[in-house]
């Protein structure tokens, strides 16, 4: 590689990476905010309160957003660290990893009684600004580990670019990967679902009229 041809990829790796960092970042740091709002369900005390169904479809939506750079991210990272590993198995691995984590934090960002943050005073009281950092640890926290691993991927991605070696090649054949692919977005569905089950039995202590 010359000189110039060496500039010119340096100059198209620094443009990209400032594009697609502000743009993953900003539209991640939104979806990611909603996760941590669980507003009112409908019921006669609260009739203008969100349908449990609409609350399913509107967390499916967030959390089908976050998922797929999850599971490259996780991909990535694994296949990069775990010389001569699976593909597949890896590939499965971080589905399942990913899944996990979206109704792990859904949860978590919304504390209810039982799930009482550890950051409320010693006798148990909790007030709106004990929950509010509770909130705000968790998603940075899940912010955290999507934005970093961004960063490293981006990494390799950049330097396989001037290597001009591949980069992500999916372990399967076409018609496999589009059935996983499939699967996966009904297990996004269904994790999304049994997360605000879960909600529903133990409602959140912070809650919100739309």
């Amino acid at each position: 590689m010359d000189i110039i041809s060496f500039l010119v990829g340096i100059i198209v790796v620094f443009l990209l990476s400032l594009i697609v960092l502000f743009v993953s970042f900003t539209y991640i740091s939104g979806t990611i905010s909603l996760i941590g709002i669980y507003h009112e369900l409908q019921s006669p005390q609260y009739p203008t309160g969100e349908r449990f169904r609409d609350k399913v479809v509107a967390v499916s939506k967030c959390n089908f957003l976050l998922a797929f750079p999850m599971l490259f991210a996780f991909y990535i990272l694994i296949t990069q660290n775990i010389p001569n590993c699976d593909m597949q198995r890896v590939f499965f691995v971080s589905i399942g990893i990913s899944l996990v984590t979206l109704i792990i934090v859904r949860i978590l960002a919304n504390p209810c009684e039982f799930l009482r943050p550890m950051i409320c005073d010693r006798d148990g009281m909790h007030t709106n600004d004990h929950i509010r950092t509770h909130k705000e640890r968790i998603l940075s926290f899940f912010f955290a580990i999507i934005g970093g691993s961004l960063i490293i991927v981006l990494g390799i991605f950049s330097y396989d670019l001037l290597q001009n070696t591949s980069f992500f090649i999916p372990p399967f054949a076409t018609f496999d990967f589009a059935v996983v692919l499939i699967l996966f977005v009904f297990f996004i569905f269904l994790v999304s679902l049994i997360g605000e089950l879960i909600l529903y039995l133990f409602q959140p202590i912070d809650r919100i009229l739309p």
